[in-house]
């Protein structure tokens, strides 16, 4: 496991800790990252490779925990707009590996 790795970042004029961390790592086969404050929420993300035929397969995972009041009002208000957002960078990453690949 890689050290977790904080920064700060000016937000809508406020100051928001944001844990980065490395959760799990296997070359070529597996990326996990955690990203969050801890005190309102937690994003855990999971990248997982597999061979498929003569291809490979990306299998993505996501949990956000929602741990204040003001984290779920976020998401309700935010949380479509994220949802265009993810959408829009899986059809971006399919993209690219397919031009990669020579799909």
């Amino acid at each position: 496991m890689a050290p977790a790795l904080r920064r700060k970042s000016a937000k809508a004029a406020a100051l928001i800790l944001t844990l980065v961390e490395v959760t799990a790592y296997e070359p070529g086969r597996l990326l996990g990252v955690r990203l969050g404050d801890e005190r309102k929420f937690t994003t855990d993300v999971t990248y997982r490779l597999s061979e498929q035929g003569t291809g490979t397969r990306l299998d993505y995972a996501c949990d956000v925990q929602l741990l204040s009041w003001l984290s779920r009002l976020m998401i309700w208000i935010g949380g479509p707009m994220m949802r265009r957002i993810v959408k829009r960078h899986m059809a971006n990453l399919k993209r690219a590996a397919e031009e990669r690949g020579g799909a």
